[in-house]
């Protein structure tokens, strides 16, 4: 018999949104799933939605209802009461293809995770690009998401793997951190997972500024890293650094005004530069062929305006170029 897995699917407002996302798992071509709903103290219809879904597949749909305490806490929670095999997490405004864990479990072997892309669409289903990863070590890294893979449930118990209470990069913390425990990770190209851009997602990140604390992220990771899961390798540790925190800055120019991005610059690399030291690692010109040009380049051209002293124009550049919450 096939084994089990758990999906499960934090709520949180997700009226609109979530009878798209639970068809997308009644529709699986892998049957041997359980549901679990977990409501984090909406305060829409969303809980009337999900026990309508509860009472007819009450073999298949298990809800459980809380006061709102965070994503990483609903999480952690389903996990906790999950009777599946294997763990799968799904957020509320997205869906699978009908194949997606037909295709990950079909795959995943004896490994502890397994790991997929994804692709971008929009809120009529269009494709906006389909984000392969490679099949290579780094592909590993290159999904920081906790979404698009399926972990075997004991390795998370056995490890005590839990999600923190970041309201923003919870899920990085949590995939560096099962990264950090096994080298029994497959990466495959397949993108049957289909994250849905919504524009209203940036007014709701604004909202978050006081949360984007960069060197809390980066403080809580060096304490997870070590050079085991990079193989050892200090040019594949430096690069997930410089990435991480270059990709993170480009996404807070959406929503920070000039000053606080400027500092948010400063921050992120006064503290690479530190650490860097500390753990003799080069701030230096970098490359990753498994990585697309547009990201090379945006690490490296971060670097150099740094190097040279030329921080402020670079920064009101990029927040010209790319700041939103006025525009919407």
């Amino acid at each position: 018999m096939k084994k089990k897995v758990s999906i499960i699917i934090p709520i949180y407002n997700c009226e609109k949104y979530i009878s798209r996302s639970i068809n997308s798992v009644l529709n699986q071509t892998y049957k041997n799933l359980e549901i679990i709903l977990c409501n984090d103290g909406s305060k829409d219809n969303s809980l009337k939605i999900i026990k309508k879904y509860e009472k007819k597949y009450p073999n298949l749909i298990r809800v459980d209802s809380h006061e709102n305490h965070g994503v990483g806490y609903t999480r952690n929670k389903a996990i906790d009461i999950a009777i599946g095999d294997y763990i799968c997490f799904l957020d509320a405004d997205d869906y699978l293809d009908k194949d997606y864990i037909e295709v990950l479990m079909s795959k995943i072997g004896k490994n502890d995770i397994i790991v997929s892309g994804y692709k971008q669409v929009n809120q009529e289903g269009e494709l906006l690009f389909n984000q392969k990863i490679s099949t290579s070590f780094w592909g590993r890294f290159k999904q920081l998401a906790c979404t698009g893979k399926i972990y075997k449930r004991k390795f998370l118990i056995d490890n005590n793997i839990k999600f923190n209470d970041l309201k923003i990069a919870e899920d990085i913390v949590f995939s560096t951190t099962t990264y950090s425990k096994t080298s029994n990770v497959k990466c495959i190209e397949y993108t049957g997972y289909n994250y849905v851009y919504n524009e209203e997602s940036v007014t709701h990140t604004a909202s978050l500024k006081k949360d984007n604390d960069i060197i809390k992220l980066l403080e809580i990771l060096k304490t997870i890293i070590n050079d085991n899961m990079f193989n050892n390798d200090k040019k594949l540790i430096s690069y997930f650094y410089i990435k991480l925190f270059v990709c993170f800055f480009f996404d807070k120019a959406e929503i920070l005004d000039y000053n606080d991005l400027l500092d948010y610059y400063y921050d992120g690399f006064n503290w690479l530069k530190k650490h860097y030291q500390e753990k003799e690692l080069k701030l230096s010109f970098v490359y990753n062929k498994y990585e697309p040009f547009k990201i090379n380049a945006s690490i490296n051209l971060s670097i150099l305006v740094y190097k040279i002293h030329c921080s402020k124009t670079f920064v009101k550049t990029v927040h010209k170029a790319f700041y939103k919450v006025d525009k919407i």
